[in-house]
């Protein structure tokens, strides 16, 4: 029996009769080595993006296959995104395997923020969510931060030569994460179980689902071997219903922008088009600070000027969103927020009540959330 071929990339199996499948390449480089995909080779080549994805169904199997095989579970969040990360699918599948908590693009928070603050404060969230992790490990896979560290605590739990499956949600991290390891610690990278060692790099691109199947690298100086899987699109998350080039402009590239506002009654904070924070009521003028990537444009302005700053300017100078992706239907929430909290819209950004409490109304597309947490980013008196 001929054993398949897997992208070297995303881990799909090779085929040449679907090109809307995952893992096409043309039929006259069928059988050689180290083959790419032609959805892997056009991301890293051309920077374009090809829907020719698997199902989420089909991603599902995959990362409960990996969870099954391994014995301990790294869960990979983007620390900057850290509500859009929890994923309640996923943990239900960890089940009661040992998790290691991995808290990735630490360096894009403001440089005052010490790594022990928020892996404690990452800690505490888990606890809240049902969640008690082994450990809390702040890393960026871009600089190289905690990578020693994030390598000796999964050898710890392990041992001498076993699994570990690394879990999470799309845009993460996970497979610039794996090349950081296998960097520090490999010597290169296995498909399905194959003997023979390919070339270290995986597929990364700043759009969702890149990884297709399982994707195994042998970190031998580590004694371990460690397990990608296909990241998971997140209901509720704003980011995950727009188009490609939107999400990615959500994605921080560097240090999260930081902007701190008076506001007063019957004024709203706009986050480009995609969510608006009113002011109904509260502490004489609260001071709120918005955090999200830097090409989400803040503004200010009075609550009646809203619809007509949205219907005129939305995609052009207020953005994201781009023109194709303005919203057209909105969910307005209620709520209140207490000093030293934060109001969270998942895949986007957030609020910080610097002086409080505050009653606010939330409005964001229809179908994403809006969450109430404890400050990551306590600010400094």
């Amino acid at each position: 029996m001929q054993i398949p071929s897997y992208c070297r990339g995303c881990g799909a199996p090779l085929q040449s009769q679907d090109p809307s499948r995952p893992g096409y390449i043309p039929p006259g480089i069928m059988g050689r080595e180290n083959l790419r995909c032609r959805r892997c080779y056009r991301i890293l080549h051309y920077g374009q993006r090809d829907e020719g994805g698997g199902s989420r169904e089909d991603h599902l199997a995959a990362i409960r296959r990996g969870i099954r095989e391994a014995g301990l579970v790294v869960m990979v969040f983007d620390l900057v995104d850290f509500e859009g990360s929890w994923s309640e699918e996923i943990n239900s599948l960890v089940g009661t395997k040992p998790l290691l908590a991995v808290l990735n693009k630490s360096d894009l928070l403001p440089r005052q923020v010490k790594p022990e603050e928020a892996e404690i404060w990452a800690g505490n969230r888990l606890q809240e969510l049902g969640r008690e992790p082994v450990a809390v490990i702040p890393v960026s896979s871009t600089r190289g931060w905690g990578i020693k560290r994030l390598l000796g605590g999964i050898s710890a739990q392990l041992g001498n030569m076993g699994k570990a499956v690394l879990v999470g949600a799309t845009n993460v991290g996970k497979s610039s994460l794996l090349n950081a390891l296998e960097r520090r610690a490999g010597e290169g990278v296995q498909r399905k179980g194959q003997g023979h060692k390919l070339s270290p790099v995986l597929t990364t691109s700043p759009y969702p689902g890149t990884t297709q199947d399982l994707v195994r690298v042998d970190l031998p100086t580590a004694g371990c071997l460690l397990i990608d899987t296909p990241g998971l699109s997140q209901p509720g998350r704003l980011s995950d219903i727009l188009c490609p080039d939107c999400s990615r402009r959500l994605i921080p590239a560097g240090e999260l922008s930081r902007k701190t506002y008076k506001v007063s009654p019957g004024q709203t904070l706009l986050f480009g088009g995609l969510a608006r924070y009113t002011i109904v009521a509260g502490a004489p003028r609260p001071i709120l600070i918005a955090f999200a990537a830097r090409e989400v444009v803040f503004h200010v302005t009075n609550r009646e000027r809203v619809d007509h700053i949205l219907t005129n300017h939305s995609g052009e100078w207020l953005v994201p969103p781009c023109k194709g992706c303005r919203v057209q239907e909105w969910e307005e929430k209620a709520l209140t927020a207490q000093e030293g909290q934060d109001i969270v819209v998942p895949g986007l950004g957030w609020v910080t009540v610097r002086r409080g409490p505050v009653e606010l109304e939330v409005a964001v597309p229809k179908g994403v959330k809006v969450k109430v947490r404890p400050a990551l980013i306590r600010p400094r008196d």
